[in-house]
């Protein structure tokens, strides 16, 4: 059990960083960046990734880091967490390390190991769902005055389920055909408004279409009228959230699964496709229980993640 518990190593490096964000990003800085005024913390960074190094921290000794493992990382991690520090060390210094690592692009790695060079996410565009909700009701109660408000309820993020107050084909139809011909206005990483085409979606499903894609009978009440795809960097959302995980593209499914579980999980890396589906089974199955009492399991055939173990 003794790998369970920090070095005396780790345990000074979280001090360093907790000490840091002590002095440099207190409770009240940090809820300043809800503010009118915008708050700095590009030196919290700097001294973060170049004066502590911590930038360099998973990166091989030969290349100018620390040749680190992730479980320093993640003492970094735990103190920017409680801290709730806005400094990009996940994006940088984990994520784009380990993927320019394994893609062997050693001369931008250096430049992440120094802290001159920074990595950041590409987050998708954003189009909120009450203007484009907004046009299919006004459209709607054009030709329908006795009832004008036709999408009654939705459940909008990484793309789009709608239930209509009138739930025949012909209804769900309009919906499409209008989502489809019509552009809809989104805002990009920048915070520019631009014009994006079919409202932002790449498939839609309507009436018939929505119940078979879930697999569901077209009486069954609980699927959506209308379900539909995004296009690929598009999210309906609204307020200041500009990405969400997840979604029916591929695209939105391809990301790095990190197991850490020290004297249970052996170090390695695995190139193997995974889904995040299989999560769950993996913690029953490192908990010692069975991964098959799991329904999704049961049904679906869901594995553990490779190198834990075969079987359900």
């Amino acid at each position: 059990m003794s790998d369970l518990l920090y070095s005396d190593t780790e345990e000074a490096l979280r001090d360093s960083v907790r000490r840091l964000f002590a002095d440099r990003c207190p409770p009240e800085a940090v809820t300043g960046i809800y503010d009118a005024a915008s708050q700095d913390f590009s030196g919290v960074w700097h001294t973060l990734a170049a004066e502590l190094g911590l930038a360099g921290l998973m990166v091989p000794e030969q290349l100018g880091g620390a040749g680190a493992s992730a479980r320093e990382a993640a003492v970094v991690m735990e103190e920017i967490g409680r801290a709730v520090a806005p400094v990009p060390f996940l994006s940088s210094a984990v994520l784009a390390t380990v993927a320019l690592l394994h893609a062997g692009d050693t001369d931008t790695v250096k430049g992440l190991a120094t802290g001159s060079v920074t990595a950041a996410l590409v987050v998708p565009l954003s189009t909120a769902p009450s203007d484009v909700i907004a046009g299919v009701n006004a459209a709607w109660a054009a030709q329908h005055p006795s009832s004008p408000t036709l999408v009654v309820q939705e459940a909008d993020d990484d793309g789009l389920l709608w239930w209509l107050s009138d739930r025949s084909q012909a209804a769900t139809d309009f919906v499409k055909n209008y989502l489809w011909t019509h552009t809809a206005p989104a805002v990009n990483y920048a915070g520019q408004t631009i014009t994006v085409q079919h409202s932002g979606l790449r498939e839609i499903f309507a009436g018939h279409q929505a119940a078979h894609f879930f697999g569901v009978p077209y009486s069954d009440p609980h699927h959506p009228d209308v379900f539909a795809i995004s296009q690929v960097g598009t999210i309906y959302t609204t307020g200041t959230k500009i990405a969400e995980h997840g979604g029916d593209n591929p695209g939105d499914r391809d990301v790095p699964l990190l197991v850490y579980a020290p004297g249970t999980v052996q170090p390695r890396q695995s190139s193997r496709p995974v889904e995040t589906t299989q999560v769950a089974p993996t913690i029953l199955k490192l908990l010692g229980l069975r991964p098959s009492s799991l329904q999704a399991v049961q049904r679906e055939g869901t594995q553990v993640l490779p190198g834990l173990g075969n079987g359900h």
